[in-house]
């Protein structure tokens, strides 16, 4: 009696222990359809582990399972409705395969040390974006370049000869540069006189003459100075240095005719002569110039130089040119050119007079 309630009572808990192993056991179904029972360890997102009666601890991926599903949920397959008198009955359905153990997870091969890709070749650098054309200043000009393309310039030569009782010959020429705008006003101008008798110089003289008007806007009143020098072997000195400056007033041009009236005053010094004194004088002049056509031009001037200390003491200077132009920049000149001084010593003449004619080049 005593063994048989052990034994009652062990069948007992071994039954109890199996069901109780059995309610924890859990069927989870595959994507690929199988099933597998056992008791769920462990699940997550990568994998879910089970413990299988007869393989142990089995780690199937998260991926491939379909279902978890506790014993008394998993819904028998609908049966197949019995065949209709008549018709042969359905082939017995093939026996289904044991589920086939899962195969362990194989663990990826080990990735080959990954080798620095070599680096590219550096790409050129990109060539800045052009930058829009921007309009260059234009430069600025020399001042032989200016000279030559703002300023009027004409050159005269003229040449003379005589052969009778004496030879003679006469040389004349000038240059004379002019530049105007709305500010300014610029005339430079050089004379050269020469004159050979018998094979003997007998006459050298040289005038050089510059002059600067300073211009108002919308006036006709300017501001000037001028600078003279002469050189003359057959006056009573040898050389002859003038300053002036006053004022002027520019006249309306009038058919053609142009027009300038200048007074001021200043001082004139002789070299080598017989008054080395600053010699203070007065000025008042007057210019012409009356373009009659395009081939034909007259212009001329008159200046008076009174003396400030001695009234009866003066010079004048008077001077006269007619141009006749072949071509644009080809003509032919005739000028005249008197200079009166009241205050000479004796055996020298008051009056210069010289007529010349030349052949002009305008540039």
């Amino acid at each position: 009696m005593r063994y048989a309630k052990i034994l009652t009572w062990g069948g007992a808990l071994l039954l109890l222990s199996v069901a109780v192993h059995a309610a924890e056991l859990q069927h989870v179904r595959m994507r690929s359809g199988d099933v597998f029972v056992g008791q769920v360890l462990e699940r997550n997102d990568q994998h879910v582990v089970i413990q299988h009666p007869l393989l142990g601890r089995v780690e199937l991926p998260a991926d491939q399972v379909a279902a978890v599903e506790a014993p008394g949920s998993m819904k028998p397959a609908p049966a197949k409705p019995s065949a209709e008198p008549g018709e042969a009955p359905d082939a017995p359905a093939p026996a289904a395969k044991p589920a086939e153990a899962p195969k362990p997870e194989a663990k990826p091969a080990p990735k080959p040390e990954a080798k620095p890709a070599p680096k590219p070749a550096a790409a050129p650098a990109p060539k800045p974006a052009a930058k829009p054309a921007v309009a260059e200043k234009p430069k600025e000009k020399g001042f032989i370049d200016k000279f030559l393309e703002e300023w009027k310039l004409r050159f005269k030569f003229g040449l003379s000869s005589r052969d009778s009782n004496t030879d003679t010959k006469n040389v004349n020429t000038s240059l004379s540069a002019k530049y105007a705008d709305k500010k300014d006003r610029w005339d430079v101008n050089v004379t050269y006189f020469y004159q050979k008798t018998n094979q003997s110089k007998s006459r050298e003289d040289v005038h050089v003459a510059l002059r600067k008007d300073w211009l108002f806007p919308d006036s006709p009143w300017f501001v000037f100075t001028t600078t003279e020098w002469d050189y003359d072997q057959y006056k009573s000195w040898d050389h002859r240095l003038s300053v002036h400056g006053g004022i002027g007033y520019d006249l309306k041009d009038f058919l053609g005719l142009q027009a300038e009236l200048r007074a001021g005053g200043g001082v004139t010094k002789e070299f080598g002569g017989v008054d080395p004194k600053f010699r203070p004088e007065s000025l008042f002049a007057s210019e012409l110039t009356w373009n009659i056509d395009k081939k034909h031009k007259i212009s001329g001037s008159v200046e008076i130089f009174p003396s400030v200390n001695d009234e009866d003491e003066y010079r004048v200077r008077t001077k006269a040119d007619w141009t006749y132009k072949f071509t644009q920049n080809v003509g032919l000149s005739i000028g005249y050119w008197n200079e009166y001084d009241s205050a000479v010593p004796d055996g020298y003449e008051k009056n210069d007079t010289r007529i010349f004619g030349s052949v002009v080049f305008d540039f």
